[in-house]
């Protein structure tokens, strides 16, 4: 960004992030402008296309006063040159206080033209702001939009229609909006003169002073995140971007076996199963980790797994595969990488792996740090026909195991149709056995309870869900004591157990399964990140189990499938023991 030349209209923005964005959901996330996409906070997403806007000479921030903390995060991960960043002014209650702050704060060394943009509309493209700018040539106000091709309907408060609305000539404003700035700091005074503080577009206190508007064509993917489903639909739009950003992909394969010996049960795809035999290796004899790290190491020709631990260094007697497979999971991060997937074939004659699969698959995406639907695991048996005393992991043919390309955002998990799968069939163990599940929720927000009752007939099992996001619920749906909460904190082995006790005695359920955890995006610590997840289990006549889950950051919706997933195998094993 330079200063403007000589004869050049000098350029500023403004970006507007002084909102609290209730609908967004997540009463324990940052507000919305400052959640992380793609690994950043929006707003940095934001400002960098305007820092980087070789026309604009200053863009400045309107903050809320609470959120200068968050705002000095997010300009720390700006990636464009910012000299033409200014420090940010405080807004006010609502957008038109906040605007009319914005342009006082400029007036001392007032721009020629200024544009005013959303914080959370990080998409907007240099084409859209061209646009915008050329038009100020024409007209003292310009507004970017949508031109409207559905059809409209107007209604009452019950829904029910009154007419239809016809749509020609019909727009859906976005942002940016463009002004000769004396033109619009004017408009503003003014209003706030008349006592007129409802305007919540720019263009319309423009307009309610006599001015006219130049609407100007802008993509519709300009989206401004409001709710939950379009912070997930932009971290899927920005890990595809990332993924063809480079066009270096690599394909990596391995391959492991160890044989059977007697023990106590075999380590998996980072997921200890009992079994009355173990694997024989120096390590945990994890084949599936194994097989994975060589794929990786294979992909950026940086030799296998021996080469960086050798197996004879008695530092790595008896460690976990995990330490191997997050080591080639860092060298691809060095090199500006990204896994973009891994799968295994798991041939072994016994144990059976499937009740097993989705925690593997949660493990994998955890150490790898990947989402989990870019993890697959498929096992099979030999049939007895050779080595049956061995169990292998092997990547697939031809379904590549790993592609290596720079490394860049996050995946939304979309299996959720497969869970359902699940959920029919576990519905089917419990009825068969008389079994019947309550359900108290904390992260997952009734998503468990949700999955089992999307089945048809589910009712004669599933007898009730408690969602508890608040500490108070908690303790008033379930008996949580508050003095426990507040010792140990909600998202605690303690509060888990609790919690399906609670339920349990609170339904008439024989089983109960509860959750609480971090599922992001934010709200994490260093001693409680994204993606930690407590459940238990409680069933009548027996010790409540305890399980601690760490999916990692993989977006919201990712930890709670996966939780989901890992609840579903705390419901299946105790069904299994009861059976």
């Amino acid at each position: 960004m330079t200063q403007a030349a000589a004869g050049r209209q000098r350029i500023a923005a403004l970006v507007m992030a002084a909102g609290r964005g209730r609908r967004a959901g997540g009463e324990d996330l940052p507000p919305k402008q400052y959640r992380p996409i793609g690994g950043r906070p929006v707003l940095a997403h934001t400002i960098d296309v305007f820092l980087a806007h070789p026309a604009i000479d200053v863009v400045m921030a309107v903050v809320h006063p609470d959120d200068i903390a968050h705002y000095e995060t997010a300009a720390g991960q700006l990636r464009a040159p910012a000299g033409g960043l200014r420090a940010p002014v405080l807004g006010g209650s609502e957008r038109q206080a906040s605007v009319r702050a914005g342009l006082q704060a400029l007036a001392a060394d007032a721009p020629d033209l200024v544009l005013i943009h959303d914080g959370v509309r990080p998409f907007v493209d240099v084409a859209t702001i061209d646009r915008v700018i050329a038009a100020l040539g024409r007209a003292d106000a310009v507004c970017a939009g949508v031109p409207v091709v559905d059809t409209v309907k107007r209604c009452r408060d019950d829904g029910s229609v009154t007419d239809t609305v016809p749509r020609e000539g019909l727009w859906r404003a976005a942002t940016p909006q463009g002004f000769r700035y004396g033109v619009i700091a004017a408009a503003h005074e003014a209003a706030i003169a008349a006592g007129r503080e409802d305007f919540t577009d720019d263009t319309a206190v423009h307009e309610w002073r006599g001015g006219d508007t130049v609407m100007v064509a802008c993509p519709d993917d300009n989206v401004k995140l409001t709710r939950p489903e379009d912070f997930a639909a932009a971290e899927t739009r920005l890990a595809r971007q990332a993924l063809l950003d480079r066009p270096d992909v690599r394909v990596g394969n391995g391959y492991d076996v160890h044989v059977l010996e007697p023990g106590d049960g075999v380590t998996l795809g980072g997921v200890f199963i009992a079994h009355d035999q173990k694997l024989k290796g120096h390590s945990d004899a994890d084949v599936v980790l194994h097989a994975l790290t060589d794929a990786i190491l294979g992909a950026l020709g940086d030799g296998d797994i021996g080469r960086h631990f050798p197996p004879g260094e008695e530092k790595w007697r008896g460690a976990p595969s995990s330490i191997f497979l997050a080591d080639a999971a860092r060298r691809v991060r060095d090199r500006g990488g990204l896994i973009a997937h891994l799968d295994a074939s798991i041939i072994a004659e016994a144990p059976k792996v499937g009740p097993h699969r989705e925690a593997m698959r949660a493990e994998i995406a955890r150490i790898a740090g990947i989402d989990i639907d870019r993890v697959g695991i498929k096992a099979t048996t030999n049939e007895a026909s050779a080595l049956p005393d061995a169990a292998r992991a092997s990547p697939p043919s031809p379904r590549p195991p790993f592609a290596c390309r720079p490394e860049h955002g996050r995946r939304r998990m979309t299996d959720l149709a497969a869970l359902e799968t699940r959920a029919e069939t576990l519905l089917a163990r419990a009825r068969a056995g008389g079994h019947v599940v309550a359900t108290a929720e904390s992260c997952t927000g009734g998503l468990i309870a949700g999955t089992l009752t999307a089945i048809a007939g589910s009712s004669d099992v599933v007898d009730r869900g408690f969602v508890t996001y608040s500490n108070a619920a908690k303790t008033d749906l379930l008996g949580v004591p508050a003095d426990l909460i507040e010792r140990v904190g909600a998202v605690s082995e303690e509060v888990a157990i609790a919690m399906a006790e609670g339920a349990l005695a609170r339904s008439a359920a024989s089983l109960a399964v509860a959750v609480t955890g971090v599922a992001g995006p934010g709200g994490g610590t260093a001693t409680k990140p994204v993606g930690l997840v407590h459940l238990a289990l409680a069933a009548k006549g027996r010790p409540t189990r305890h399980v601690e889950m760490h999916y990692g950051d993989r977006g919201r919706a990712g930890v709670r499938l996966a939780t989901v997933a890992t609840a579903f195998d705390l419901i299946e094993d105790a069904i299994g023991e009861a059976d």
